[in-house]
């Protein structure tokens, strides 16, 4: 004796009718606050680290946020990326940084050698404003002619002008961070991830 089996038909999120849709999506919604887990926040970090090295050229650093639209919520980056990579990645940098260079070669003074720590300035929140950044030069210069102090003021305008740049790049990272976690609980991502329901709305899990 042989048993039929019914066939369900199932539906992407955009298939369903607008009742059916909307409740899809709360229920999914609701599932996926109770099931984030650490592999979540790493698909949030991708995009903002992918930005912050390729876009920014900002390498050998670390990303510690926050983003649950409270107080406090934002992105924060700590580590030495290579100002060398910085460079090429940034026309402003590149400008005072060969503007250092070239003046050092004139004045016959050692080329520049900088290197950059952005470090945390607090331990409960991580946002544009709780990086402070820090330039460092091992050449040897002659501060104490006016020359040699006109080179330090280069310097000190190339690390005014990153200091205020990594609140810009932290504000930017945040955008990216609210927008892959608004994505991740839409309907653009259901149907990107092909999830499947039933005609009321229930998702699917195949055994």
């Amino acid at each position: 004796m042989t048993t039929a089996t019914r066939k369900r038909r199932l539906y992407k999120i955009d298939q369903l009718e607008p009742d059916a849709r909307r409740l899809a999506l709360e229920r999914f919604q609701e599932w996926r606050n109770k099931t984030w887990d650490s592999y979540d926040n790493e698909t949030v970090s991708e995009p903002m680290q992918y930005k912050l090295k390729e876009h920014y050229g900002l390498t050998n650093c670390e990303l510690s946020w926050r983003l649950s639209c409270c107080q406090g919520d934002g992105v924060a980056f700590t580590g030495n990326p290579d100002i060398y990579q910085w460079v090429k990645h940034d026309e402003h940098l590149a400008m005072l940084y060969l503007k250092l260079s070239v003046y050092c070669r004139l004045l016959h003074q050692d080329d520049p050698q900088l290197s950059i720590s952005i470090v945390s300035t607090c331990h409960h929140y991580s946002h544009y404003n709780t990086m402070r950044l820090e330039v460092t030069n091992c050449a040897s210069w002659d501060e104490e002619e006016h020359d040699g102090q006109e080179i330090y003021q280069m310097q000190t305008d190339i690390e005014e002008y990153l200091q205020e740049l990594i609140k810009e790049i932290s504000r930017d990272l945040e955008r990216i961070g609210y927008a892959e976690i608004e994505y991740q609980s839409s309907e653009e991502y259901l149907n990107d991830n092909e999830y499947r329901f039933t005609a009321n709305g229930h998702r699917y899990k195949s055994k």
